[in-house]
């Protein structure tokens, strides 16, 4: 008959691999809780452009010819209204992706203005008409911003940090044409390349819905016309 050794790990053995167990989890863990926080991000995104489009479009079905934003606000399930100013819907202390402070729609053109809600799933928008009703009528503008007649701007998380211009907030045109995302390919007056990744963070939306990431927030040579990923 013969004897079995029986062998077992010893305790500085076990110490070793929990620590190497959680090196590996320091370092993947936290990369992989940011890509879940970007994908909810981008969804919720998503959603919204569906739901102003859904807006937009159910409005002209009513017979708008106005594209006034508060008849398309008319369409979504509103918790509150908040006229001329953000308090009591939104907190103003934003930050762009660069950091700097963001005013959100406190220091443009069309500050005073701008209104505020807050939807029934948290979602905080900001909306105002750019034009007068000729205006928008007009020919002013080009390519799909062509006819633009107000903007909606929103925090998708609400309340929610970071509170960040291309983050979790995000800009919108409403045009005679339809809902168009800032910094889309065709846009001029704020491109892509020079308003969503450097101080104004404003033209982020377009490049997040055709594309589904937010790799302009890690590195800083991205283009419409070249590399869509930092990989």
């Amino acid at each position: 008959m013969f004897n079995r050794t029986k062998t077992a790990f010893t305790l500085a053995e076990t110490l070793i691999a929990l620590a190497i167990i959680g090196i590996v989890a320091a370092l993947t863990i936290p990369s992989f809780i940011q890509k879940y926080q970007e994908k909810v991000l981008i969804t919720k995104l998503k959603k919204f452009y569906a739901e102003l489009s859904y807006a937009y479009n159910m409005n002209i079905a009513n017979g708008d010819v106005d594209y006034k934003t508060e008849d398309i606000l008319k369409i979504f399930k509103v918790h509150k209204t908040c006229e001329h100013t953000y308090l009591g819907c939104a907190d103003n202390k934003y930050i762009t992706l660069k950091n700097y402070s963001a005013d959100w729609g406190k220091t443009d053109n069309f500050a005073s203005t701008s209104k505020y809600a807050v939807l029934e799933n948290g979602m905080i928008l900001r909306y105002f008409s750019r034009y007068s009703s000729e205006v928008c009528q007009s020919e002013a503008g080009t390519g799909a911003l062509k006819n633009t007649c107000g903007e909606f701007s929103v925090d998708i998380n609400g309340s929610n940090k970071p509170n960040q211009l291309g983050k979790d907030v995000f800009y919108f045109y409403i045009t005679q044409k339809g809902v168009v995302p800032f910094g889309s390919k065709e846009e001029t007056k704020y491109p892509f390349e020079t308003h969503c990744k450097f101080e104004s963070s404003t033209s982020c939306a377009a490049w997040v819905l055709e594309n589904e990431n937010m790799n302009y927030t890690k590195c800083d040579d991205l283009s419409w016309d070249g590399k869509r990923t930092c990989d």
